[in-house]
């Protein structure tokens, strides 16, 4: 039987490589028809391993079998869920992996794990992260290093602080810099539809800031914040009224999971040691060799919001030598505190992971694994 493991892959294969369908149409996820053969093949294993696992099942449940892959619909619908939420012929509990959804269920695109473990399975796709990147490096160019660095991590952080722009403020900031402005705007898109409430305004979430997507429950108009890890989750959703959708802006869909979701925690440790010292600490320093760093190199930090060790491990494994956090005399990789709850040995078990997998030793490449709530004690905040 094939592990889930391998399931998992497959299907994030097939979910990265439908995206750029989607990217290629114009059309939302749930308009496409066009399906590529990635797709269509996790679709059949993902068939084949409920099959097999309903195979020992008595003959009562067998029969009550339904095939939740039969289309490219219903397979997108159960990949918005973890694999411990599918219904039982396709559950999945024991696995790391079944704590992930493939595909953010509000926003319906690709969720970043997909991409992770798409290039863990050996695909090449091309993902929006890496056309933004590619855009604002070209922006700055030929630049003195010094004036680079600082015009990336404006640009950088002005997309990540900013998932819902005013349109004057985005204006001019766009205005003020050049080529870099010219960037940000390609990042950001006119109010998708399915963001405004039935009222005609829009709303963010009173935690993250991200904006909240009207969902309906029996006519019961309900709103569901699209980052996964906010608090809203666990302490009931804040709503703050941002206004009318023609006079606001948001970071492409896209963008929402590959930089301003994962940007969330990168903020909020960059505010906390910059608030102790704001003279020694960067964010983004020498156009994202790190997310912090300090001025001479000699702490470097990367924050990962994994929740399950073993990913953050096998991410980790796959470093390079070109990798920014090598650069720096101590290198610190940081996760928050939130997932030491229920595995205290968080840490341990990720640097375990990493050894096991590393195919080659990078000797300068001994990075520390430490929460938040000890790097911000280390460094007085």
């Amino acid at each position: 039987m094939v592990s889930f493991e391998e399931v998992f892959r497959t299907a994030a294969v097939g979910v990265t490589e439908l995206w750029k369908v989607v990217e290629a149409s114009k059309r939302p996820l749930r308009e496409i028809e066009n399906e590529p053969r990635e797709m269509r093949r996790a679709r059949s294993v993902l068939s084949m391993y409920a099959a097999t696992k309903m195979a020992g099942r008595p003959e009562a449940d067998r029969a009550g079998f339904v095939d939740l892959t039969a289309s490219l619909h219903m397979a997108v619908s159960l990949l918005t869920l973890p694999a411990s939420e599918w219904p039982s012929f396709y559950r999945e509990e024991t696995s790391d992996f079944a704590y992930y959804p493939l595909i953010n269920a509000d926003l319906l695109v690709p969720e970043r794990i997909a991409y992770d473990q798409a290039a863990v399975a050996g695909s090449m796709s091309d993902i929006e992260e890496n056309a933004h990147y590619s855009r604002l490096m070209s922006a700055i160019e030929g630049l003195p290093d010094n004036v680079a660095s600082k015009l990336y991590t404006k640009a950088r952080s002005f997309i990540v602080q900013g998932p819902i722009r005013r349109n004057a403020e985005l204006r001019s900031f766009v205005l003020g810099e050049g080529d870099v402005g010219s960037m940000v705007e390609q990042a950001y898109e006119p109010v998708p539809h399915e963001f405004v409430a039935r009222d005609g305004l829009v709303r963010k979430c009173g935690y993250c800031g991200s904006v909240v997507i009207p969902v309906f429950q029996r006519d019961v108009e309900r709103f569901a914040c699209p980052y996964r890890e906010c608090q809203c989750h666990s302490r009931g959703i804040r709503l703050e009224v941002v206004g009318e959708p023609g006079s606001f802006k948001t970071v492409r869909k896209p963008l929402l999971t590959f930089w301003v979701h994962p940007g969330i925690d990168e903020i909020e440790l960059f505010k906390s040691l910059s608030a102790r010292d704001g003279k020694r600490w960067h964010l983004y320093p020498q156009k994202d060799e790190v997310d912090i760093g300090d001025h001479n190199r000699d702490v470097g930090i990367d924050v990962k919001s994994y929740v399950k060790p073993r990913q953050l491990g096998e991410a980790l494994s796959r470093v390079t030598e070109s990798e920014g956090l090598l650069r720096y005399k101590r290198q610190i990789v940081a996760f928050p505190d939130r997932h030491l709850k229920g595995q205290r040995d968080y840490a341990h078990r990720a640097r375990q992971e990493m050894l096991a997998r590393q195919t080659r030793s990078i000797p300068a490449w001994n990075p520390e694994f430490l929460p938040f709530s000890q790097i911000k004690k280390e460094f007085g905040v």
